[in-house]
């Protein structure tokens, strides 16, 4: 993440927590219900899901949240006999209201989680600390902690971790239903314009979510012809910077969620 955009989050998040007039007032007029919970096993390996319930209207964010929003934080040093755990994220949305243009989760989201035990034969606790934005009108930063120590999966909490362990994006490659094929960079009326060609027909519904250490936001983009979708660079017009770098692309349509990492040329 380019140091204007950390910075306008950093400050959006001091604005928001100044605003607030203390914790107690800030969950008194809590959005959203959080907590973690157990999945049946995979291997050596223990599923779990941080679930997160949002108000009608409400929305929490991704890893890249967009032009304004806040990416969350997790803090796992509470847990007890955990060696490792991998979070997964699971294809987001794309909002844009007055405030701006954001990417992320409304309704509800599980982040579906890997756990390795530090050693198998003994009990695992899972142990979250939490910092997450959820928001409306206005943004309420969340501080939020959780605990799971029962590894004892129900069939409610198994059917709905699974069914957002099939919303993570796959690994694209050349057989894959969406595949970039080429990424170039180019001015466009003085303004930088990414372009990426794919192997195979668009779908009408694609979204891409860009993810790039280049100084400037990649916001929404369009469908520049059968194979060819066009994204509008914000910020400085650096064409030489963005020719080269490397790209993390989501890519959300037609009933598919991909990953694919990118050079632009």
């Amino acid at each position: 993440m380019n140091q204007l955009r950390m910075t306008r989050r950093s400050l959006m998040v001091s604005a928001v927590a100044a605003a607030l007039p203390s914790t107690q007032a800030i969950a008194s007029e809590r959005r959203y219900r959080m907590k973690l919970i157990a999945g049946e096993p995979l291997g050596d390996d223990l599923r779990a899901g941080i679930d997160i319930e949002l108000d009608p209207g409400w929305k929490t964010y991704w890893r890249m949240p967009g032009e304004a929003g806040v990416p969350p934080q997790f803090d796992w040093s509470a847990s007890q006999n955990v060696s490792a755990v991998e979070l997964l994220w699971p294809a987001p949305s794309r909002f844009i209201d007055a405030g701006g243009e954001t990417v992320g989760y409304k309704g509800r989201v599980v982040f579906p989680l890997r756990v390795t035990p530090l050693r198998a034969a003994k009990a695992v606790q899972l142990g979250l600390s939490m910092f997450f934005g959820v928001c409306k009108e206005i943004c309420i930063p969340v501080n939020a902690r959780a605990e799971l120590a029962s590894w004892q999966a129900d069939p409610v909490a198994e059917a709905l971790l699974r069914s957002f362990e099939q919303r993570v994006p796959a690994q694209a490659d050349r057989s894959s239903s969406l595949y970039i094929e080429h990424a170039t960079a180019n001015l466009v009326g003085g303004k930088l314009e990414l372009t990426l060609t794919f192997a195979t027909t668009l779908p009408a519904d694609l979204e891409v979510f860009v993810e790039s250490k280049y100084a400037g936001y990649f916001p929404a983009g369009r469908s520049s012809g059968s194979r060819t979708y066009s994204i509008p660079v914000a910020g400085p017009p650096d064409l030489q910077r963005l020719k080269g770098s490397m790209l993390k692309l989501t890519m959300v349509g037609g009933r598919l969620a991909l990953e694919q990492e990118v050079t632009v040329d």
